[in-house]
């Protein structure tokens, strides 16, 4: 059976879709790509056993559908959206197990999101929970009462200037510390 031919409208929420931008659960923004919801839809679905390459392409097509219409022409959407699209789309398209790995794999997302939360850190370039416990121990700069005062992006730009600072000229060390 020939492959359906995509409707303009179709065509033109998916151009819309391209344009934005996700808020990921740190806050940080990245473009919107189909292809990262094609790609969790089939890990869900590999995960209970699914092995159609091409059904988590079409179900993320879905997904987009619902969410242009869910994002009122917002410029931004956030990673929540697009979980909440997913999921509603698995369930309305009968494939409720992949719809429960689904939500399972986006609370122990969660979960460990919350757990780096809980050690008072701003993680700031997307460290494992691990990493970001040991530069608390170890590694950031803290205040006399021991409390941390620094990111991870702030101390590898305080090494790196650290570092730099052993040049001659001004250049040599605003070019170092760019490298660093």
């Amino acid at each position: 059976m020939p492959a359906a031919i995509p409707s303009v409208n179709f065509i033109m929420k998916i151009a819309n879709l391209s344009q934005k931008k996700v808020i990921k659960l740190d806050g940080r923004k990245e473009d919107f790509n189909i292809e990262k919801i094609a790609n969790s839809v089939w890990y869900a679905a590999s995960n209970v056993g699914g092995n159609d390459r091409k059904l988590p392409k079409m179900l993320a097509e879905e997904v987009c559908v619902s969410l242009e219409t869910r994002s009122n022409g917002e410029k931004e959407i956030t990673s929540s959206l697009i979980g909440e699209c997913v999921e509603k789309v698995l369930i309305e398209k009968g494939h409720a197990k992949t719809a429960k790995a689904f939500i399972i794999y986006r609370e122990n997302k969660k979960h460990i999101k919350q757990d780096k939360s809980a050690l008072g850190i701003t993680d700031d370039i997307g460290f494992s929970y691990n990493t970001l416990y040991i530069l608390k121990t170890r590694y950031l700069k803290k205040n006399e009462r021991g409390e941390v005062e620094e990111t991870p992006k702030g101390m590898i730009e305080r090494i790196a200037k650290y570092l730099a600072s052993v040049e001659k000229t001004p250049a040599k060390r605003r070019k170092y510390y760019k490298e660093f």
